[in-house]
C-alpha cells in the first residue's frame, strides 16, 4: 500500500494477475488527521501487521460489501481514513495517535494551543501559527470563524488578556507597562495602548491606576 498525490506525475509496475483498490479523498480531510502530507507521499506500508496489517484487512473486505451499504456509507468512509492515518503516522516512526475522528475541535484547541505557546513571540504570526497546525491559514480562519475570530485576532486577544492580569498584578508591580507589553510579544507602545484601550475601555496606565487604587481601599 502506497498514498499518492493526484497532483503530481507518478507511475507504477504490477503484475499481470494484479487488481488494484483507490480510496480516494480530499487532501484536508487527511490534512485534518495527520497534518502535512509530504513526509508520508509514497511511504510503502507493509501488509503484515500492527496497523498497516488492520488496514490491509479492511481494505480486502470492503469492496465485497460497498454496493450493500446504503446510508452507513460516509461512516464506513470516515473509518477507513482513520485507519490510514494511523497506518501512514506508525510508518512515519510515531508511537503517538493521530488526530481521528472528528477534527475542527481538534484543530481549534490546536490553534489555541499554538498561540499560547508563542504569545511572546515577537516574529510570530497568524500564517505561522496556522503551520504549526500542520494547515493553512485560511482552513484555520475558517476553523475559527465558528467562533467568531481568526486566527490573527486571538493571538491579539490573549496577548492583551494576559497583559490585561499582569497589569492587574499586584506582585508585577515593579514591572513597566512596556516591559509588560514587549513581553507578549508586543513591540509598537502606541500600537499596544491603542488596542488595550479598544478590549478594555481604558489605557494600559489608567487600567493600571485604577487597579491600584482599588486595591488600597480594599486594604
Amino acid at each position: 500500500m502506497t498514498m499518492v498525490d493526484s497532483r503530481m506525475i507518478y507511475s507504477c509496475r504490477l503484475s499481470a494477475d494484479a487488481s488494484v483498490l483507490v480510496a480516494k479523498y480530499p487532501r484536508r480531510s487527511l490534512i485534518q488527521r495527520i497534518g502535512k502530507v509530504d513526509r508520508f507521499i509514497a511511504r510503502r506500508l507493509a501488509a503484515d501487521n500492527g496497523e498497516s496489517g488492520l488496514l490491509s484487512d479492511y481494505l480486502r473486505i470492503l469492496p465485497a460489501h460497498t454496493e450493500s451499504l446504503g446510508g452507513s456509507a460516509p461512516q464506513v468512509a470516515n473509518q477507513l481514513l482513520d485507519l490510514i492515518a494511523v497506518a501512514l503516522w506508525k510508518a512515519g516512526g510515531s508511537d503517538d495517535v493521530p488526530h481521528v475522528g472528528s477534527s475542527r475541535a481538534i484543530l481549534a484547541r490546536q490553534l489555541r494551543a499554538a498561540i499560547e505557546r508563542n504569545l511572546s513571540d515577537h516574529t510570530v504570526t497568524a500564517e505561522s501559527i496556522a503551520k504549526r497546525a500542520g494547515i493553512s491559514l485560511r482552513y484555520a480562519n475558517a476553523i475559527l470563524s465558528e467562533d467568531n475570530t481568526s486566527v490573527g485576532r486571538l493571538l491579539q486577544a490573549r496577548r492583551l488578556e494576559h497583559c490585561r492580569r499582569a497589569l492587574a498584578d499586584p506582585l508585577k508591580v515593579h514591572r513597566s507597562i512596556s516591559q509588560i507589553a514587549y513581553s507578549f510579544g508586543f513591540t509598537d507602545m502606541t500600537h499596544f495602548g491603542r488596542r488595550f484601550r479598544q478590549a478594555f475601555g481604558l489605557l494600559p496606565s489608567d487600567f493600571r491606576k485604577l487597579q491600584r487604587e482599588g486595591s488600597r481601599a480594599d486594604s
